[in-house]
């Protein structure tokens, strides 16, 4: 409010809270939610039916197959199979909406921090002083 040329209260706007403005902030991410949707199932379907067959025969190889060469570990089989299997775990851990609250946390934070260095910075040193020391004892 303005009283004789001086600030009263702080402008707000009415009715928005930090949930509200999140949404409006987040909501075009919504646009790729069906794509990363079904980017994710095709993923596990057909990355999934690769690492399935491919574990299969290197059981049925390595395991099952009688006695192994004797330098079994340098074998390319061993390099391949957990390349793979590397591929389907970050096919699985796909996500359908591309935030999530850590994240979302991080660019808060990293948002506020200039904030608040500007905002400490205009605080009379006697006052960010005392403040500190109250922190500490």
């Amino acid at each position: 409010m303005l009283v004789l040329g001086v600030v009263t209260e702080s402008p707000t706007l009415p009715g928005w809270h930090a949930g509200g403005i999140g949404s409006i902030l987040g909501a075009p991410l919504l646009a790729f939610m069906r794509p990363l949707l079904a980017a994710w199932l095709r993923g596990i379907d057909e990355y999934g039916g690769l690492a399935h067959g491919v574990g299969q025969d290197f059981e049925r190889q390595w395991l099952r197959g009688g006695k192994p060469p004797a330098p079994a570990l340098e074998q390319a089989d061993f390099s391949a199979l957990t390349d793979l299997y590397q591929a389907v775990e970050h096919v699985y851990a796909m996500r359908a909406l591309p935030v999530d609250a850590k994240s979302s946390f991080l660019v808060g934070v990293t948002t506020a921090h200039p904030l608040a260095v500007v905002a400490l910075s205009s605080l009379p040193l006697d006052v960010l002083g005392r403040f500190i020391i109250d922190l500490m004892f």
